[in-house]
């Protein structure tokens, strides 16, 4: 006897498949046949989907050898089932005469090969894609927006603190000093905030004068003089207060402003 469908263990690992069916263009198949596996697996019908529906025993045969054949029979009615309605009607349509295996394997042929291509083509765009100095900063986020877009609609979405970070490792040296600050005060931000700061942020640097802050440590000293640690912040002081609201303030740091000679 095959496993009831109906049990509810059953039903809590089949409500798995039920939040998202497979798409006609495949574009979610790789974890749509990932989902149907656990399933299959627990209900311990998964070999169905890996050796063909064999042929009515004939000849001398036993009462084990119609057993098993029977229940083959009986398994492959529910999972070829379970395929058809997991799947968009056009899907239906084309393999609603056929066995699980031929199903399986056809879409495998259909969709595997040509889902991890198109997904590793967008992840290389989306690491490779950097800001050049003096671009548009909207539109380098449009374009890195676009493509984390792509991953979601290829059922792969990056995770919100990830995508923030390959977004900020995108940018230019002039927005190191953004950065710097964005991590020291530990911030959480949609993609939607970030934008949004980045865009005030590259609006206020094309205003700015074109010098650099040096920050100047007064405690530490070598045989040559004083010893400086310079870090470059974009712009000054009132600046980053206003994007960050957060001052920078230490009795051992002397900030001093020189003109950046291009």
């Amino acid at each position: 006897m095959s496993t009831s469908a109906n049990t509810p263990q059953n039903s809590f690992f089949r409500s798995l498949l039920e939040k998202e069916r497979l798409r006609s263009d495949g574009t979610n198949f790789l974890d749509w046949s990932r989902q149907m596996g656990i399933v299959l697996r627990y209900e311990r019908k998964e070999y169905v989907l890996d050796v063909p529906l064999p042929e009515q025993p004939t000849g001398d045969i036993t009462s084990d050898d119609i057993a098993k054949y029977r229940k083959h029979l009986d398994d492959e009615h529910e999972v070829q089932t379970l395929l058809l309605s997991m799947m968009e009607s056009e899907l239906q349509k084309e393999f609603l005469y056929q066995n699980s295996y031929f199903i399986m394997n056809k879409l495998k042929k259909m969709f595997q090969e040509k889902a991890r291509v198109e997904r590793y083509k967008v992840i290389q765009d989306l690491l490779s894609c950097k800001m050049s100095e003096g671009s548009s900063v909207s539109t380098h986020l449009l374009k890195m927006f676009g493509l984390l877009r792509e991953l979601e609609r290829l059922n792969h979405p990056v995770e919100q603190s990830l995508a923030t970070d390959i977004v900020l490792n995108s940018l230019p040296k002039s927005f190191s000093g953004f950065i710097m600050n964005y991590h020291m005060n530990d911030m959480d931000k949609s993609l939607e905030e970030l934008h949004g700061m980045l865009k005030t942020a590259d609006a206020d640097m094309k205003k700015g004068s074109s010098s650099v802050l040096v920050v100047s440590s007064g405690s530490e000293r070598t045989k040559k003089g004083n010893y400086k640690v310079e870090v470059i912040l974009n712009q000054h002081l009132k600046w980053l207060r206003k994007m960050f609201k957060h001052p920078l303030k230490s009795s051992r740091l002397k900030f001093k402003k020189i003109q950046y000679h291009k």
